[in-house]
């Protein structure tokens, strides 16, 4: 199912703070299931040729803007699941507050999720990449309808670009 991590332990570790304490399988194991989330996010159409593109090393550009946008994605729930796990464990350091922590990580994924979807929904040849007849119902693309987070905050509507 998984051909392509598209984050690693060391771009988790750059983006977002996690405990040292975690050993590297267990964070690479743990990529790999929120992996599985994003593809319930994307649709296993659009999915696919994301994960085809990496390897061919042949994005579109709004495919490499999707890319970037969904390791981003990955961060948070990668941090939030490792989060929840070292606080039932009760090994972290008492120098950061896990609640907010895992909140943020949270907050987070969920804002990127939107954004995701919202790329998207405007972009014509990622929509219809992931609304493709034959991509099934099971696996099809989730249009935004059902979003996991509604803070009811606006974001404003514009991309990552190379002026950040």
């Amino acid at each position: 199912m998984i051909r392509v991590l598209f984050i690693d332990d060391a771009y988790l570790a750059e983006q977002y703070p996690v405990p040292s304490n975690i050993e590297r399988k267990n964070i690479l194991t743990t990529i790999k299931i929120a992996q599985i989330d994003l593809i319930d996010l994307l649709g296993k159409c659009l999915y696919d040729r994301l994960e085809q593109g990496i390897i061919d090393s042949d994005l579109t550009s709004d495919e490499a803007i999707l890319y970037d946008y969904c390791k981003l994605y990955l961060v948070f729930i990668t941090a939030k699941q490792l989060l929840e796990f070292v606080s039932i464990e009760r090994t972290l350091s008492k120098e950061i507050d896990v609640d907010r922590t895992i909140q943020s990580a949270e907050d987070r994924a969920g804002y990127m999720e939107e954004r995701i979807q919202r790329f998207i929904n405007k972009t014509t040849a990622l929509k219809d990449i992931a609304t493709a007849t034959g991509c099934g119902d099971e696996d099809s693309y989730n249009d935004g309808d059902s979003l996991s987070s509604s803070s009811g905050i606006y974001y404003p509507d514009y991309t990552i670009g190379d002026d950040c």
